[in-house]
């Protein structure tokens, strides 16, 4: 199963099931409530596009997300950059705020270092941080001038308002996977 995560009205459709509270999803449900209608282990692949920042509290999902994938799923989870000025807003009218802007440093500290099973109690499964793609914003030209000897990803990682998304990509992992460290990023 190819499960989108919080796809509202604009779900990617296709082979993917939109696991959501309006009407139009496949799966209705409220996120926020656990567990989700999804079997153990039945995930090959998850997809969330500007959902998670949402919930006032990502733990429960990111549970969710470890229980109905199979070992070595794949997830993408795209939030807004840390470091943009909207990362922690509410859009306005129709909007619902943000509650958390999450950077490669959390998701390390949670799903990589080697304290971090302490995040995962009574799990079997958990997400495995494997990289970041930062995706430009209009600004990135002006700081290239400014900043000739940085990589576009240096820029984008650390200059406010050069990237206005990350896209988050991860495996899933039995709790006690080898590869975790003591090092951070």
């Amino acid at each position: 199963m190819r499960l989108e995560i919080g796809g509202g009205n604009n779900a990617l459709g296709g082979q993917w099931i939109n696991l959501d509270q309006c009407e139009a999803a496949n799966i209705q449900h409220d996120i926020t409530k656990t567990p989700w209608p999804i079997d153990d282990n039945s995930v090959d692949e998850i997809y969330s596009s500007h959902c998670l920042e949402h919930l006032p509290n990502i733990a429960p999902a990111l549970h969710e997300i470890s229980r109905i994938c199979r070992i070595g799923a794949t997830a993408e989870i795209r939030l807004p950059h840390w470091l943009h000025d909207c990362s922690l807003c509410g859009l306005g009218v129709g909007y619902e705020p943000h509650f958390h802007s999450y950077g490669p440093q959390f998701w390390w500290r949670v799903c990589n270092e080697i304290n971090c099973q302490a995040y995962w109690p009574n799990c079997e499964k958990r997400l495995f941080y494997l990289m970041a793609r930062y995706e430009p914003e209009n600004t990135l030209d002006e700081a290239r001038k400014l900043f000739p000897q940085m990589t576009d990803e240096q820029i984008m990682r650390l200059i406010p308002g050069t990237s206005h998304e990350v896209r988050y990509q991860f495996e899933v992992v039995a709790v006690h996977d080898p590869r975790t460290t003591e090092r951070a990023i």
